[in-house]
């Protein structure tokens, strides 16, 4: 029996935000939070299985965070949530900032404007990763494993470790889900399909964001097909606007994900 219900790999971020719907600029106010989208996913997991003041779902966080009081400020909120931080790597804080952990500004949208984040995330932690910190087979002990476009596209071998991080997953036995989660400030569509391509056999349920750009989406947009994993399990499908995987072929347009061949749930 697997020690975890679900496990996820990604970067959480300082999330520094105005106050109502002022612009950065506009405020000498910044509300402090936290900012992660793989991280959230333990999290909402941990509070939706809550019986007794306790999850009955146990999850747990693969990153890579400076000692600093960033680092420490965001061990502390995921832990308050029951989520288990003792596979973080933590990198002692050389008290200049050469190595970091990220922070993300943003701003609330109102009527025509929209929302907007401001990333300023270069030389972290998790971006400086180097193939084997991390020992994926014995690490993934966990039934579900997720991760993201996101932390694919942080740093020089963060792709390489997200798609070992599949593959282990896969060999342990383990359900995989990716979100794409396009940024295109983070990287552009072609750097995205060659990363994200390789690593699309060892999903199972495939995601891509409703409404907004989303790579694996034809062109047309809309619903798209994940091809099927590794011994023939089917992916899931995906919607958004013209994308970047010619492999993949876009059918009717909607606005929230299928699964495909068989439902999946904790």
């Amino acid at each position: 029996m697997p020690k975890y219900d679900f496990m996820s790999f990604g970067e959480a971020d300082i999330r520094l935000t105005p106050p109502g719907h002022d612009r950065l600029g506009q405020t000498d106010t910044l509300q402090l939070g936290i900012s992660a989208a793989e991280l959230n996913c333990c999290v909402n997991i941990s509070n939706l299985s809550m019986e007794r003041l306790s999850p009955t779902l146990k999850t747990a966080y693969i990153t890579k965070l400076v000692d600093a009081w960033s680092g420490r400020y965001i061990m502390q909120n995921a832990r308050a949530y029951g989520v288990d931080m003792s596979h973080v790597l933590v990198e002692p804080y050389d008290r200049i900032g050469r190595t970091r952990n990220g922070i993300n500004f943003m701003e609330m949208g109102i009527g025509p404007r929209p929302s907007m984040q401001t990333y300023d995330r270069g030389h972290t932690a998790l971006s400086k990763i180097q193939p084997g910190e991390i020992n994926w087979k014995t690490e993934l002990d966990t039934r579900w494993f997720h991760t993201t476009g996101i932390v694919t596209a942080l740093g020089q071998h963060t792709a390489t470790e997200v798609l070992a991080a599949l593959q282990a997953a896969k060999a342990n036995g383990a359900t995989t889900s990716y979100d794409i989660n396009y940024r295109s400030t983070l990287w552009s569509r072609e750097a995205a399909r060659n990363a994200i391509c390789p690593v699309i056999p060892y999903v199972d349920v495939f995601f891509g964001g409703a409404g907004r750009p989303c790579p694996a989406a034809g062109p047309a947009g809309g619903y798209l097909a994940a091809p099927a994993g590794r011994g023939g399990r089917t992916g899931g499908i995906s919607s958004g606007s013209p994308g970047i995987f010619p492999g993949i072929s876009g059918a009717q347009g909607c606005g929230h994900l299928l699964a495909y061949g068989e439902e999946r749930h904790l």
